[in-house]
């Protein structure tokens, strides 16, 4: 279990980002840490994520004419391809679709990811309120282990 040097600080080691100098994204433990989410970098996440699903997306879109047509200059066929184009729509279309559905998972993603960050901030906001208005309720003597000249001692 981490333990922070002081309460409130985050707390150094158990580094979980394989081999890096930072800390864990969040300290749990003994409630001497506090959580802190990077809304700024889930935002550029969410944005990494739309502009794959955008580019996905064109792509299939883009690729669905170009997959009907037949390879030969002249837009015809001849017995082999004949043969060979049943399964080659087929297999056009269910790979298109594939990149079409996964261009509308990675949006319901960043939507997801979006959501998350503006109830991180709505958290973090609402965390601030309560403690501000707790300390102003309980005044400088009120505070446990914390006298009323503020050194923290009993």
């Amino acid at each position: 279990m981490i333990k922070s040097e002081n309460p409130g600080e985050d707390a150094s080691g158990d580094d979980r980002s394989g081999g890096g100098s930072r800390p864990a994204p969040f300290n749990l433990g003994d409630g001497s840490g506090r959580i802190s989410v990077d809304t700024d970098q889930l935002n550029r996440g969410a944005a990494g994520f739309e502009s794959a699903a955008d580019r996905f997306r064109h792509y299939a879109n883009s690729n669905r004419e170009l997959a009907s047509y037949a390879p030969l200059p002249s837009g015809e066929g001849d017995e082999s391809w004949n043969a060979f184009a049943p399964k080659y729509y087929k297999r056009s279309e269910e790979y298109l679709n594939g990149l079409a559905g996964l261009a509308k998972a990675m949006g319901i993603i960043t939507t997801s990811v979006k959501q998350f960050r503006v109830f991180c901030v709505g958290t973090e906001a609402n965390a601030t309120d309560i403690s501000l208005k707790l300390k102003d309720a309980m005044g400088p003597g009120n505070v446990p282990g914390q006298q009323p000249d503020g050194d923290g001692r009993r």
